[in-house]
């Protein structure tokens, strides 16, 4: 009887197989999977819009036609060497801005200049219907912590 129970283990343990996984429907799966991210994925590429710098043809890199507003450490600003107070800034933006088809401001600030200041002079700006402004480097401008 011994014998018997034995001999049952032993065929148990011989004839069992160990269990092997079919990978050829996995690949199937993978490759329509692949070709389903292929499809959806956009072709065009997204990002955002940038205005590249334009290769200067004259002599002189600023025009005419550019509005530099400069903030200076007093109470006062320079719109193109006119000084102009504070409390008038948003008026006289308006005056030069409502004639021109291109509204783009350049914002230069002095050394050591508090960059809450520009940033002050920068929502003037928005506000007066300024619709690109620009930063001229040159001076550093510290930050406000």
């Amino acid at each position: 009887m011994t014998s018997g129970v034995y001999r049952n283990i032993m065929t148990i343990q011989t004839d069992s197989k160990a269990a092997q996984i079919n990978v050829t429907p996995l690949i199937d799966v993978l490759l329509v999977l692949l070709i389903i991210f292929l499809v959806v994925t956009p072709t065009k590429p997204v990002g955002l819009k940038a205005l590249l710098p334009q290769e200067s043809t004259g002599a002189s890199a600023q025009s005419e036609s550019t509005v530099v507003l400069q903030v200076t450490e007093s109470d006062s600003y320079r719109l193109n060497q006119e000084v102009i107070a504070k409390d008038d800034l948003s008026r006289r933006l308006r005056e030069v801005f409502a004639i021109r088809a291109q509204k783009v401001l350049f914002v230069k600030a002095e050394a050591g200049m508090e960059f809450v200041r520009v940033a002050r002079a920068i929502d003037i700006a928005k506000s007066s219907g300024v619709d690109q402004i620009g930063l001229l480097l040159g001076d550093a401008v510290t930050i406000e912590r």
